[in-house]
């Protein structure tokens, strides 16, 4: 669609300066053929004479001032002493009428053409106005449907590419410094580009404050993006201030014959890819397409998912490691999909965990832990649930009070919930969420911090929640026999949880020879496939009663 409309723009160009050319050709021509004409028909004594006004209107529409007072003139002068009164009497005219003709030709051919280039400054204004962005005038999206400058640059016979840039930490900059920092930041980015792929192979478009647009001639796509990544790296000197804008770019190559996806979808995919993929760069292919494809209709479909429990809870025991009893279990969620079976966990849980889904599946994953710990509590068994917390759960305002509504539903003892909470979670609102998880402790709910070790400063931030229980992440407990440093690095771990009080349990367990090292050391809990690997509804029931 959008390669029509731009070979739509460009045979309208060449159809105006088509038209502007057979303009230019009959007001000439008709200057001689309208004194012709009255001649023939008598002289200037009839009202044939008025026909002048015709090329003198058009050549100020035309040409503008100049053009319509010099045809004015060239009209008076025809209409004037070469032209008598009367043809058959061959009377000339006096000086003071044709002269004053010719003044009133002219007036109304610079009258007319002074309106005309009003009119015509107007437009190109306004064009301006429509196809830049009014902050720092570079050209904006519309530009691409309206700027004969870019159609001509996309007819090249060179490659084209179409880069798509993303602002990620916007937010922060103007939350802190305003908006013209932004447009001061865009301006010399365009500038940056500019010096390196010069003008003539170079157009940027400022798309909206965080989406921009550069259209480049260069037939190495991964050079171009390199190019543009070390320019992107660099803090940007703004009023002597350094500012570190994170951008996520993507190529796409401008191909006129594709009809289903135009380069500019391509590119944005390919910068959407970079961002999920924690890329700075990332050039289009083929699979970005599936890929994206697949993950909206995953999303689609989840809502009601929910409503017509294909979702259902799996638990993962978790063992005393010095008693190797059973005393907990982690509430894994499935999605059991009536057209694509069991659903890989890992294709759909990032994508709900991004998007405000995450709340009702933490709500249905809550109730059915609730109900389940409410069975095995009227059976006279204890075991913990855990149930995983997402950062947008604990930021969202009406969390906390949706959980205390849930909890009042079910009679259950408190001090059996565990909530598994990210490292991450704790560093995107530090005040508000110790608040939060403080709450949770008035509930007596148990509080855990998951794949400890793997985000962010970690020991700075043990001190001040109140966490019950620290995780150690699965990929320290994998490499805990291959690697020396990681077993030092677990040990650490597990002294520095004992020294302030807490728990540790590991995660990943899948060899008697790791337990071993784990005893040693001094862990608390285990969690993996020696053990079990995630039970159904039924089966979990049957291990809880084997196993206490």
């Amino acid at each position: 669609m959008e390669n029509k409309n731009y070979n739509s723009i460009q045979a309208l160009l060449l159809s105006s300066k088509s038209m502007s050319f057979v303009f230019t050709i009959l007001i000439i021509a008709s200057l001689p053929l309208i004194y012709l004409f009255v001649y023939q028909t008598g002289g200037i004594k009839y009202v044939f004479s008025h026909t002048m006004y015709i090329p003198i209107i058009f050549s100020g529409i035309f040409w503008g001032f100049k053009g319509g007072g010099f045809i004015g003139i060239v009209g008076g002068l025809l209409l004037g002493p070469l032209m008598p009164i009367d043809t058959i009497t061959g009377e000339k005219q006096l000086f003071i009428n044709w002269f004053y003709r010719t003044i009133y030709f002219f007036i109304v051919g610079t009258t007319v053409g002074v309106f005309s280039d009003f009119l015509k400054d107007y437009i190109k204004k306004m064009h301006y106005v429509s196809t830049h962005n009014n902050e720092t005038g570079l050209y904006n999206i519309v530009s691409l449907y309206m700027d004969k400058k870019i159609t001509a640059f996309l007819n090249k016979n060179t490659k084209i590419n179409v880069v798509s840039i993303s602002w990620i930490n916007i937010d922060e900059i103007i939350n802190n410094f305003g908006m013209k920092i932004c447009f001061s930041v865009i301006k010399e980015l365009n500038e940056r580009m500019k010096k390196i792929f010069t003008e003539e192979r170079f157009i940027f478009i400022h798309s909206d404050i965080s989406k921009y647009y550069a259209l480049i001639e260069c037939d190495q796509p991964r050079l171009c993006l390199n190019q543009i990544d070390r320019l992107i790296s660099e803090p940007f000197l703004i009023n002597n201030i350094p500012f570190y804008a994170e951008f996520a770019v993507g190529l796409a190559e401008y191909d006129k014959s594709d009809s289903e996806l135009t380069p500019f979808q391509k590119a944005n995919m390919a910068t959407l890819y970079a961002k999920k993929s924690g890329m700075s760069t990332s050039i289009f292919n083929d699979n970005n397409i599936t890929i994206t494809k697949n993950n909206l209709i995953l999303l689609g479909e989840f809502p009601a998912a929910i409503q017509n429990k294909q979702t259902i809870l799996y638990y993962q025991p978790k063992i005393d490691l010095q008693t190797k009893k059973t005393i907990g279990m982690e509430a894994l969620i499935r999605w059991n999909h009536p057209e694509k079976g069991m659903i890989c966990p890992a294709d759909f849980i990032p994508l709900v965990e991004e998007s405000n889904l995450i709340h009702p599946l933490t709500d249905f994953v809550l109730n059915q832990s609730l109900y389940k710990l409410h069975e095995f509590n009227s059976k006279g068994y204890y075991p913990t649930i855990s149930v995983n917390i997402s950062p947008k759960n604990i930021l969202n305002p009406g969390f906390l009070d949706r959980v205390a509504f849930i909890l009042e539903q079910y009679d259950v003892k408190k001090e059996c919930i565990e909530f598994e909470i990210t490292e991450s979670s704790l560093m995107f609102n530090p005040e508000k969420v110790n608040l939060i998880l403080r709450s949770f402790k008035n509930h007596n709910i148990k509080l855990s911090i998951d794949d400890f070790g793997t985000g962010y400063s970690s020991l700075s931030y043990l001190s001040r929640f109140p966490i019950d229980i620290i995780k150690l992440d699965q990929f320290f407990i994998r490499q805990l026999s291959l690697m020396k440093g990681t077993y030092y690095i677990v040990e650490s771990a597990i002294n520095l949880a004992h020294n302030l009080g807490l728990k540790i349990i590991a995660e990943g367990i899948e060899d008697e020879a790791t337990e071993k090292m784990l005893i040693e050391m001094g862990c608390d809990m285990g969690q993996g496939f020696l053990y079990s690997k995630p039970l159904n509804d039924q089966d979990i029931n049957s291990w809880i009663e084997k196993n206490n």
